[in-house]
């Protein structure tokens, strides 16, 4: 059998390599993957505004809904101005392999705000708790690099 490295010193400077190229681009990922994170939650502030400024709750909650299910949210919330409660929406209980890497702490949460402002003038705060579901594509990633 013939091995793939012709010493020990290929061999560690080989996995080093690895370990490096795998850190670049799982760093590069997560900082990009964070960015669009903010993006969005601006942007789900933004949509709700209207019905925030006009106390509709059925608009809103079910944008919030929607944008729970979509965007890997474990809790969404509005709360007015002056701190009280407007509207929530939650996720249902993970199932499968989402809650077995919560199980093992491969799924944390992450904490978004953001003011809601209605013509300059501040109406509320958008509120929500994220599943960082970075663990899935850091595996993809190491695996395509494991091939090379």
């Amino acid at each position: 059998m013939k091995l793939l490295f012709n010493s020990w010193r290929q061999l560690v400077c080989g996995c080093f390599i690895f370990v490096a190229v795998f850190f670049l681009v799982a760093f590069g990922y997560i900082r990009e993957k964070n960015i669009r994170d903010s993006r969005q939650f601006n942007t789900h502030a933004k949509i709700i505004t209207n019905d925030l400024w006009a106390l509709s709750k059925s608009g809103a909650r079910s944008y919030l809904q929607l944008a729970v299910q979509a965007n890997h949210y474990k809790v969404l919330s509005v709360s007015l101005e002056g701190g009280a409660p407007f509207i929530q929406a939650t996720s249902p209980p993970l199932t499968g392999l989402d809650r077995l890497f919560q199980s093992l702490h491969l799924l944390p949460l992450k904490t978004l705000s953001t003011d809601i402002f209605y013509q300059g003038r501040l109406i509320g705060t958008l509120r929500g708790e994220q599943y960082v579901r970075i663990f899935y594509p850091l595996s993809y990633i190491f695996i395509v690099l494991l091939l090379f």
